[in-house]
């Protein structure tokens, strides 16, 4: 059980699930748990026993290292998204907080440039999409976004760019077509 589990999770998220984790990990406490008291003959077995138990212990803190790392970069970019209406700098500084952990994390980069719009830094918003487009370069999201932030600077050409882009990246997406036809039609919106 515990070894399905660690290939496993080597490659998918399953270690996020903490029913499915601690399970895992009642089952690797099974396997080195001290079912025989130790005599005489046995000394080279709890030598290995105990090396095992050691092992096993690094492998649970390195992966709940890993774990919490992962959690508190989703709290902090949660907090963010929450919060960029009413506290654009604090939603700025737990969306840098989130990248810290995390600098893989779209979702934190569009908090940061939620914010870095509400402060009036176009420059920085920008930026921050350019860099959730070269992290995930076949989101629609993203194009969108950027879009939609050239719209409310009124930057026609730069918005039709980012429709077009995100309509061809999604060519179903029934809104994103009249947007990249009509950017300004986006302003009214």
């Amino acid at each position: 059980m515990f070894l399905v589990w660690l290939v496993h999770t080597s490659v998918d998220w399953l270690h996020l699930l903490p029913g499915v984790t601690g399970i895992a990990l009642c089952g690797a406490a099974v396997l080195v748990a001290p079912w025989a008291r130790p005599g005489p003959t046995q000394g080279v077995s709890s030598r290995s026993r105990l090396a095992s138990i050691v092992v096993c212990a690094l492998v649970v803190l390195v992966g709940a290292a890993l774990v919490g790392r992962s959690a508190l970069a989703d709290k902090y970019r949660s907090d963010s998204q929450q919060t960029v209406v009413e506290d654009p700098r604090g939603a700025l500084e737990r969306a840098e907080d989130s990248l810290a952990l995390n600098d893989e994390s779209v979702p934190a980069y569009y908090a940061k440039a939620a914010a870095l719009a509400r402060m009036d830094d176009y420059e920085g918003a920008r930026g921050a999409l350019l860099e959730a487009a070269r992290r995930e370069p076949h989101d629609f999201v993203t194009p969108s976004l950027l879009g939609d932030l050239a719209v409310r600077r009124g930057e026609f050409v730069q918005a039709f760019i980012g429709y077009e882009q995100a309509a061809a990246l999604n060519p179903r997406g029934a809104a994103l077509t009249p947007l990249a036809e009509s950017p300004a039609a986006a302003a009214a919106q």
